[in-house]
């Protein structure tokens, strides 16, 4: 804080006794606080305070905290005089503060407007991808180079209506499992669900929108069943030791078709249960998923 001076300007008809508690109270050197000045006048607090207030104007006169020019601010009270004082500045840093203060403001407002503007433009975009590729899913039938296991997967999310709440609640894709994850993708490119990712950041899903259209159609029998997906469980009682170690019954809802000299991927996939999934799938169809992943 810079020097400053105090000016009391009494009224007129200010006795001298409150002239002499004004001044006392307006004598911060003294080091007496306001409870002290009124016991030793012998008046009450509230007394005090009336003789500040309408017995008298107060100025103070300094130089600016920012520059060299003089200020001069009407004070009402010790504390008053502190916090004016304390930040004190002339018409000319303060003009210019207020200034500063407006293109500030301005500026914050306009970088506002423009990231809204961004987010709207953005969510717009995706609203019209959406529907394109939604458009294509329906006229082209992409659900039909799903697998079993993809169309089991996609019926069960439209049911769900929740991506989260499915891995959750089937042990066998786990929290959200990485298998899940590739299920969303490849659902997202045939066009039978959105993944909507968030604007503030790209890398996260925000949630999931279906394709309406597509779900009666998961239950037509359409598709071209050229392939075998097989659960196959622990057989617990073994008898002799050419039983198999797993072993299921099966019945097929449609015809199954596996041609002669076509080149088939064979695997068997172990299962958080301990059971086994033996699965029997066209080559081509394999390499035709990871074209329409790319």
């Amino acid at each position: 804080m810079k020097n400053y001076q105090l000016e009391i300007k009494y009224c007129d008809n200010v006795k001298d006794t409150e002239k002499i508690i004004l001044e006392d109270y307006w004598n911060l050197s003294s080091g007496q606080k306001p409870k002290e000045i009124a016991r030793k006048h012998s008046i009450t607090d509230a007394d005090l305070k009336y003789l500040v207030k309408f017995q008298a104007d107060v100025v103070a006169k300094g130089e600016c905290s920012n520059c060299d020019n003089g200020f001069t601010i009407k004070v009402t009270s010790r504390a008053d005089l502190a916090h004016k004082v304390g930040n004190a500045i002339c018409v000319i840093c303060f003009t210019e503060q207020l200034s500063l203060q407006k293109a500030e403001r301005e500026r914050i407002i306009a970088e506002r407007v423009a990231e809204q503007k961004k987010e709207e433009e953005y969510f717009q975009t995706q609203e019209e991808i959406r529907k394109e590729k939604m458009a294509i899913a329906m006229e082209k039938e992409t659900w039909l180079n799903l697998d079993d296991e993809g169309i089991l997967i996609l019926r069960q999310l439209y049911k769900t209506d929740d991506f989260y709440q499915l891995g959750r609640k089937n042990y066998y894709y786990g929290k959200f499992s990485n298998q899940m994850k590739l299920y969303l993708d490849l659902f997202d490119k045939l066009g039978l669900i959105h993944l909507q990712y968030r604007f503030d950041n790209p890398e996260k899903i925000q949630k999931v929108l279906l394709n309406n259209a597509v779900f009666p159609n998961l239950y037509l029998n359409k598709r071209t069943h050229n392939e075998l997906s097989i659960h196959l469980k622990k057989n617990e009682s073994t008898i002799s030791p050419t039983a198999p170690v797993f072993r299921n019954t099966i019945v097929f809802d449609t015809i199954r078709v596996l041609e002669p000299h076509k080149t088939y991927l064979c695997g068997l996939r172990e299962l958080p249960d301990g059971s086994m999934n033996l699965k029997i799938t066209p080559a081509d169809q394999i390499v035709k998923r990871a074209e329409e992943l790319e």
